[in-house]
């Protein structure tokens, strides 16, 4: 799937009638559960042990260049919102002159207002800080010590990132996400024209809790038709999949796709949402009381007790199944190399500078 889309279709008809904002309800781990396992994830699990031989890192490098793309910037995750804000132009767009900046300039001088949630050291924020030299961030990632608070300083600007650490101090997204929406709406009173979220774990099912979190603080702080993303990890679970439901009946136009930055044997892939609706408050109060009686992390699979459309399902379950087929093919391949002297592969030959122009970056 890598460099590849493909879109989640909204059907109008499917929503009004199967879904509406009324019938569309929310509750914790009372909805019917389906499942999305086949043959090919104990393939794919089986494979998992090749990232464990030392020479998995340079072989990956020569089958997956793009993994390891050297630019201007610190972070790999900054190169992956450009590939994405080039095919997608999901940050920002000045209404009158068109965004194309490899022909006109790197960067646009207009106010933009961002949110980055869980993203540090910030990745995502050296992005649109290099994009829009004039963007306010308002961001909260977990902290890591008493004396770092997650985010890298020394390569983003601290005068246009807001480092809200939570009423704690924690930036814990999945305690401290109340305080944050307050100060989200606080400075930026419905002014949020992009939002990136990073629901990144290494428990796979806090991932999935991350995710939901980040979507609702989205919903609840974004400006209607602008653009958000949020890094999934593929755990194919029920709530990944409800997650990414509830984002298509909130936002016009919703994508999954995997950056060529991320390489194609990875397990993350990112969830695409482009103009949010004006509908989305149809959706407050249910979601609200969602909110209001949080279980255990642990203890959370489902948010809704809505059943999944069909159609949805079946759209989801064909998109893991090339997802999967692609890692296993891309991780058959590097264990291959294996065999051979990693002088010996035949290494896929990539010009930078074209490719950094595609996506509108100045060279490394």
């Amino acid at each position: 799937m890598t460099g590849k889309t493909k879109t989640i279709k909204k059907h109008n008809e499917l929503n009004k009638v199967i879904h509406s904002p009324s019938e569309l309800k929310f509750d914790w781990n009372s909805g019917s559960k389906v499942s999305l396992q086949t043959n090919l994830d104990a393939k794919r699990n089986n494979l998992e042990k090749v990232k464990a031989n030392p020479l998995y890192p340079s072989i990956r490098h020569q089958v997956l260049p793009y993994t390891s793309l050297k630019s201007r910037f610190v972070y790999q995750d900054a190169l992956k919102v450009a590939e994405i804000d080039m095919i997608y132009k999901v940050c920002p767009r000045n209404p009158i002159l068109t965004y194309v900046p490899s022909l006109i300039a790197y960067s646009f001088s207009q106010r933009t207002n961002t949110a980055d949630i869980g993203g540090g050291p910030g990745g995502f924020t050296e992005y649109v800080q290099f994009r829009y030299p004039n963007a306010i961030t308002g961001g909260m990632t977990k902290r890591i010590s008493n004396q770092d608070d997650g985010w890298d300083i020394e390569t983003l600007d601290p005068h246009r990132i807001i480092r809200f650490p939570g009423e704690d101090y924690s930036g814990d997204i999945l305690t401290q996400w109340g305080p944050f929406i307050e100060m989200l709406q606080g400075q930026f009173v419905d002014t949020l024209e992009f939002i990136s979220g990073t629901a990144k774990s290494d428990n796979s099912k806090v991932s999935d809790v991350l995710a939901w979190f980040e979507l609702y603080i989205i919903l609840l702080t974004i400006q209607d038709g602008a653009n958000a993303v949020i890094r999934l990890h593929t755990s194919w679970s029920q709530l990944m999949m409800e997650v990414i439901y509830v984002a298509t009946q909130t936002f016009d136009k919703v994508f999954l796709f995997q950056p060529l930055v991320s390489g194609n044997d990875s397990d993350e892939i990112f969830l695409i949402m482009k103009n949010a609706l004006s509908e989305k408050r149809d959706y407050y109060l249910s979601m609200s009381r969602l909110m209001s009686r949080i279980p255990a992390i642990e203890e959370i699979e489902s948010i809704l007790s809505s059943d999944l459309p069909q159609e949805f399902i079946d759209y989801i379950f064909e998109f893991k199944e090339e997802f999967v087929e692609t890692q296993i093919k891309t991780l058959e391949t590097i264990q291959s190399y294996f065999k051979l002297n990693q002088e010996n592969t035949n290494q896929k030959v990539i010009d930078i500078k074209l490719k950094l122009l595609e996506w509108a970056l100045p060279d490394a």
